[in-house]
Parts: structure tokens; C-alpha cells; sequence
């Protein structure tokens, strides 16, 4: 009866050992926390252009006791991004593909190691705001899901004009002399405020500022300053920001001893590409009518 107590004793054991794994055992679907595949994404940390480039990298690494086999990564890009080149770089014995692309069939990935894939991205003309894009991996653990990352690349419409006028200075009850200048300020809208505040510093350094507070041009809020140049002229400048992210940067002068052109401000209009008035039905969500 002992030798039989014994027996069915280590029968038991044996059947838990088994089904727990067993120390030393080796499980090609990498179970009991002896791999650990993960993947990482950065994108660049300022604005790119439309039209501009940058560059993603990705890395795939294997934390854990035991080789990852079939790893394949892909990266998908967001509308309005275009994947150019890769290249790898290999840490911990692991050894780049031969074939790089935006799937990747990296094969083995050995213990404590990793990959990381330099993708060069090219932005498309015209794009702006945050696209955002993907890039995930997965292997034949038995234990693996698919692990993903996700990464954000911000652009910008850099579309700059300006116009010039006539030259100074002008004679009593001569004709004011205007400079208007518009500049496309199409980034996050958190920047805009920042954007006004510094047109108008540079307004306020010309002279001795004789008013500064807000106006409505086209039913939009706005910066009006007044200010005296050392030069003995009165400058008057009007900047806003409007709905499609457009810093606009306005200026007149006359001589001090001229009548102030009061019409100047109610003369100012704002017009689109086909030069048709642009007005704004609300301040503070400002939206388009014509």
C-alpha cells in the first residue's frame, strides 16, 4: 500500500509539472512569460511643411528568455504621408531583413534584442494638422497578439505672400501710404494667440503707442494699435487672425500734423483667392458666410 501511495503520489506530480510547463521545458508558443515582444514609434517633434520631409523610426524588441520566430512588422501611414526609403539597425544579435519595406518579414528575432527601422516620410503638398499613423508586430507565439504603436506627425500650409506700396514720405493732405501683409499661419489653434501677440509687439516698438485694444474687422476680433514714430508720423496697424489660420498684419501712416484717416479701419476687408469678401458669422467660433 505504500509503494502504490507512492506511486500514485508522483503520478500526480508528474501530471502537474507537465501542465505547468516544467522547469527547463521549451515552448515554441513562447508561454510562461519567456518572451516579451513589444514595439515602439516616434515621429518628429516639430511641424513638417507640406511638401517638406521627415523621419519615423520603429523598433521592435524581444525582452524575453526566448528567440520571437515569424516576427513581421508594418507601418501604415496616415492620408497624406508618402513612406520612402528604410533602413535597420540591429541590437543584440539580431540581424536585418534584406527586403525592407512598409511590411517587413523580419524572421527571428533572438532574445534580448531589436530592430529599429528608419522610415523616411515625405509630406504632401497642402496637408495640415496632426496625421496620424500606425505601426504594429506580430509572430507565431502561441501567447503573442498583435501589439501596435501609434504615432503622430503635425504639418503645415507654409503659403506666404506679401504685398508692398509706395515709398514715404507723403505731404499734407497727400495720399496715406498702406502695407498690407499677409502671412499663412496655418498651425495648432493654441498657437494663434501667441502669433498676435507678437505681430503686435513688433507694431508697439515702433514708437510711442497711443492706443491698443481690440476692434472687429469683418465681424472678427482684432488688435488695433496706435502708435507715433520717431519719424513724426502716426501709425496705424489692425492684425486678426482669421478662421483659416491667416495672420494678417495691416498698416498705415500719415504725418502727425495730417487729419487721422478714421475711415482707415472701416475701409479693411478680407478676400479669398477669387477676391470675394470673406465675413464671419460669429466671434469666437468665427465660420465663414461669404
Amino acid at each position: 500500500m505504500k509503494i502504490q501511495r507512492w506511486t500514485w503520489f508522483s503520478a500526480i506530480a508528474a501530471l502537474a509539472l507537465a501542465a505547468c510547463g516544467g522547469s527547463g521545458s521549451s515552448d515554441p508558443g513562447g508561454g510562461g512569460g519567456a518572451t516579451d515582444l513589444s514595439i515602439s514609434a516616434t515621429g518628429p517633434a516639430t511641424a513638417i511643411p507640406g511638401g517638406g520631409a521627415s523621419q519615423v523610426d520603429v523598433t521592435i524588441s524581444n525582452g524575453g528568455t526566448q528567440a520571437q520566430t515569424g516576427v513581421v512588422t508594418t507601418t501604415r501611414l496616415g492620408s497624406g504621408l508618402v513612406q520612402g526609403a528604410v533602413t535597420c539597425a540591429g541590437s543584440g544579435g539580431a540581424t536585418c531583413p534584406t527586403t525592407l519595406g512598409s511590411t517587413i518579414s523580419v524572421g527571428t528575432l533572438p532574445a534580448q534584442s531589436s530592430l529599429t527601422f528608419h522610415i523616411a516620410v515625405a509630406v504632401a503638398s497642402g496637408a495640415s494638422g496632426p496625421i496620424t499613423s500606425t505601426a504594429s508586430v506580430t509572430s507565431n507565439s502561441q501567447s503573442a497578439t498583435q501589439k501596435t504603436a501609434t504615432f503622430i506627425i503635425n504639418a503645415y500650409s507654409a503659403d506666404v505672400s506679401v504685398a508692398g506700396s509706395v515709398p514715404n514720405p507723403l505731404v499734407i493732405g497727400g495720399v496715406a501710404n498702406y502695407t498690407m501683409t499677409v502671412v499663412n499661419y496655418a498651425t495648432a489653434p493654441d498657437e494663434l494667440g501667441s502669433a498676435i501677440e507678437e505681430a503686435s509687439a513688433s507694431v508697439r516698438a515702433k514708437g510711442t503707442v497711443k492706443y491698443d485694444g481690440t476692434g472687429m474687422m469683418d465681424n472678427h476680433k482684432s488688435q488695433r494699435i496706435t502708435v507715433e514714430t520717431p519719424a513724426q508720423r502716426r501709425l496705424l496697424s489692425e492684425i486678426l487672425v482669421s478662421a483659416d489660420k491667416r495672420l494678417y498684419i495691416s498698416e498705415a501712416d500719415t504725418a502727425l500734423t495730417a487729419p487721422p484717416p478714421a475711415q482707415y479701419q472701416a475701409s479693411l476687408q478680407i478676400l479669398d483667392d477669387d477676391g470675394v469678401r470673406i465675413r464671419y458669422r460669429a466671434v469666437g467660433n468665427p465660420e465663414r458666410v461669404r
